[in-house]
């Protein structure tokens, strides 16, 4: 079984950053703020849906980065 972890990042304190977080708290993502950077997280919701969800919402890809980790039972792909 192969599960995966959606992360997106982007520099905090932009005005547009708290739009891209509300978005992704929005679609059920575990937002955080730390050290001028927002961290969000999901299990469930797949790279592709976040980008299409935050171009929709008026955000550019060069505001933030998405990355994708895929996991194993047994350990990290």
């Amino acid at each position: 079984m192969v599960d995966h972890l959606t992360r997106v990042t982007a520099d905090h304190p932009s005005p547009r950053a708290e739009v891209l977080a509300r978005t992704l708290e929005g679609l059920g993502f575990s937002v955080t703020r730390e050290r001028g950077r927002i961290r969000a997280e999901s299990g469930s919701v797949e790279a592709a849906a976040v980008k299409r969800a935050l171009r929709d919402g008026g955000l550019h890809d060069s505001e933030y980065r998405v990355v994708v980790e895929f996991v194993r039972q047994w350990g990290v792909m």
